[in-house]
């Protein structure tokens, strides 16, 4: 499993060590939470409740601390509570995720 200082190569996804809020909103429906456990430089996993259907479009929220990130996203595929997203701004997310993390990480 790759640690947050580990993951400086583009194409790779980690497991965060601290779980980020998402709102995740599908297109004709209401507004989901759920908790971002993986992320990568184009997709993410969230852990949630609810039924979301894979190809759906939806936009998600992430709180990074006292900021907010926004990101397009589709859904590829759901598997027992798990949703693997496709990521439109998923380089920043995982850039501003990364400078986030390091920041708490003892040097």
């Amino acid at each position: 499993m790759d640690t947050v200082t580990d993951a400086r190569l583009w194409g790779r996804e980690i497991t965060l060590k601290n779980r980020y809020s998402v709102k995740l909103t599908l297109k004709g429906s209401h507004t989901r939470t759920g908790i971002l456990e993986r992320i990568g430089d184009r997709t993410g996993t969230l852990m949630m409740t609810g039924e979301v259907i894979p190809g759906t479009q939806c936009f998600i929220r992430v709180n990074i601390g006292e900021e907010e990130l926004y990101s397009r996203a589709q859904v590829l595929a759901v598997d027992s509570g798990h949703v693997i997203l496709l990521l439109e701004n998923g380089l920043a997310l995982f850039r501003k995720i990364l400078r986030n993390n390091a920041l708490q990480e003892p040097s």
